[in-house]
């Protein structure tokens, strides 16, 4: 796609995102009032006075700078894990110690 649309362009989908946000966390958001919509119609106002909002259904995601680091040991042993299990031979040259 990089070589199909000019600079000018990925910077006229950047400041349209920024006007109008796409994407899944957008839609993920658009069925979030959905769903709060829908509950609040429902709602016992008894059990629970306050209406839901729409933060009250996303999901919450752990960003990826709070997962633990790998070593490049781990990375490897995980690649070779992965290798196996598909079936596929690893062609690299063996390190001699």
């Amino acid at each position: 796609m990089r070589r199909r649309m000019s600079a000018a362009e990925i910077e006229e989908w950047r400041a349209y995102y920024d006007l109008e946000p796409f994407g899944e966390w957008r839609a993920d958001l658009r069925h979030a009032h959905q769903m709060a919509l829908q509950t609040n119609i429902h709602r016992d106002t008894k059990k629970h006075p306050k209406p839901f909002e729409a933060k009250d259904f996303m999901f919450e995601f752990e960003p990826p700078s709070s997962q633990p680091k790998q070593t490049a040991q781990q990375m490897l042993e995980a690649a070779r894990v992965l290798t196996a299990a598909f079936g596929a031979k690893d062609t690299r040259p063996v390190e001699e110690p």
